[in-house]
């Protein structure tokens, strides 16, 4: 009776034991964001004049987006001053890029006639891309940008520093969405 009671016993705290939660399994503390928005805002240098791009993916923006739309005419011959800002349905990642811009770095790459250049960097000197400059020229529909956000990033590569994406940056692909510009407005303006 007495080896009953202590199998008993022994199988009971062994059950116990097996069903306590598992707290020696560390939380995925960097698993990345899911990001279902991209808002490319562009405003005419000197004016309030705005042109806003967006790009939706429900399930996220890591292959393209299901819709974009264009909210007024990209002019050619043009500055803006342009911002992205990131969002899925519960909150604003462009916040943890920000705080993280040390191991993101968004790349561009357009058609002719569109130029961008950086204006924000990370504590290192780096460009991070939430903040650029896009200058066009000459252009004509259709004509897109794309855009990747890459995380960890060799943002000490030449390619990285020049804004290029190649095999020596690295890192992962978060975001990878194709803005097509079908609203241009080609009339250069002319100066008297």
């Amino acid at each position: 009776m007495k080896k009953t009671f202590l199998l008993l016993l022994g199988l009971a705290t062994l059950f116990l034991y097996s069903c306590e939660d598992d707290k020696d399994v560390p939380n995925d503390v960097n698993e990345e964001e899911l990001i279902t928005e991209l808002k490319l805002t562009l405003t005419e240098s000197g004016t309030n004049n705005t042109i806003e791009f967006v790009a939706i993916a429900s399930q996220g923006l890591e292959d393209g987006a299901n819709t974009i739309t264009q909210s007024a005419p990209l002019k050619a011959a043009t500055t803006y001053d342009a911002e992205i800002t990131l969002t899925n349905p519960d909150e604003d990642v462009t916040v943890e890029i920000e705080e993280e811009d040390d191991e993101h770095q968004l790349f561009f790459t357009a058609t002719d006639g569109i130029n961008i250049t950086y204006n924000d960097e990370d504590e290192n000197g780096n460009p991070t891309g939430l903040s650029t400059t896009i200058v066009t020229g000459t252009i004509a529909t259709p004509a897109s940008i794309n855009i990747k956000l890459v995380h960890e990033p060799n943002k000490d590569a030449a390619s990285a520093k020049a804004g290029t994406l190649d095999n020596t940056v690295g890192g992962v692909t978060e975001l990878n969405v194709d803005i097509e510009i079908n609203d241009i407005d080609e009339n250069i303006p002319t100066t008297l």
